[in-house]
């Protein structure tokens, strides 16, 4: 099963208007529009199962119609991710509605709402969040080479997982885009953290500085797993959990061994303890070895 963590995805209507907005934000060019159909398609040429897809909501007022779009299209393909603002009015009661409908987690998309991931208005936010969903956030800069306000600086992330103790959050981009130092010292080996692999505009950014981590993405599944492992320093995979080809992997801080996750309700300590049902919203992770 190969499952894409980090897509996003909004309505066809208003897609070139994002589009055009991301693109002079990050600087890059992006490889498809952020349409159903242009992912769908993208999926079926990447040889990918399941995409968890995140919303957005630029202003409080596009929280509820964002997410009433998000359910409508869960799929056994799509697995949405809600959308949320810091300043929305019925937060517990917006995640509550989610929850009911089969959503299993939320996207903050600090930088475009331009909001500190401890900042206090989400604290209720977590908190009725607890172990009962996932929170994807992006960790890390937005360029590389700027000044910047860091409002997903990993030591924040940090400080939010101290004081939600049930949390499960995924911290995008290696866990600190552009910050892999500070997020190997804050965020490695801890027991709530996830991260993915997301770097635009692509992976070998990161590859190329460490060969080690480029033979571990190129060899043969089978051997991945003590590649990655000896990899993890030298390039400062800065979490407890890694996806790489679709696979979860844990970290060991103490042995510097990696192993595979186990499938949905064989392990309390995956959030996604009811994602190996396939009804409307839900997706499988990998099965074990």
């Amino acid at each position: 099963m190969k499952i894409d963590v980090h897509t996003h995805i909004v309505p066809a209507h208003i897609a070139d208007r994002v589009l055009q907005s991301m693109e002079q934000m990050f600087h890059w060019k992006a490889p498809y529009k952020n349409t159903l159909a242009a992912i769908k398609a993208h999926m079926r040429e990447a040889g990918t199962d399941k995409s968890i897809v995140l919303g957005m909501a630029q202003e409080a007022r596009h929280v509820r119609p964002a997410n009433d779009w998000l359910i409508s299209i869960a799929d056994e393909q799509l697995v949405p991710f809600g959308a949320m603002h810091p300043d929305y009015p019925d937060q517990i009661g917006e995640i509550r509605r989610l929850r009911g409908a089969g959503i299993k987690g939320i996207k903050l998309q600090l930088m475009v709402n331009q909001f500190y991931i401890d900042d206090p208005r989400l604290f209720a936010l977590f908190e009725e969040i607890g172990d009962t969903m996932v929170v994807l956030t992006h960790a890390g800069k937005l360029h590389a080479d700027r000044d910047e306000t860091l409002y997903a600086a990993p030591y924040r992330i940090l400080h939010v997982l101290q004081q939600f103790p049930k949390l499960r959050l995924i911290a995008a981009h290696l866990g600190g885009f552009y910050m892999l130092d500070e997020a190997e010292r804050t965020l490695v080996g801890h027991p709530q953290i996830y991260i993915d692999t997301t770097w635009p505009p692509s992976i070998g950014e990161v590859a190329a500085k460490s060969p080690a981590f480029r033979t571990s993405v190129e060899m043969p599944k089978s051997a991945r797993r003590d590649a990655i492992s000896r990899a993890r320093l030298s390039v400062g995979i800065a979490a407890t959990r890694v996806s790489i080809g679709g696979v979860l992997h844990s970290f060991n801080k103490r042995s510097n061994r990696s192993s595979k996750i186990r499938r949905p309700g064989e392990s309390r300590d995956l959030p996604f303890s009811r994602l190996g049902k396939l009804t409307s919203g839900s997706r499988h992770l990998p099965k074990p070895a």
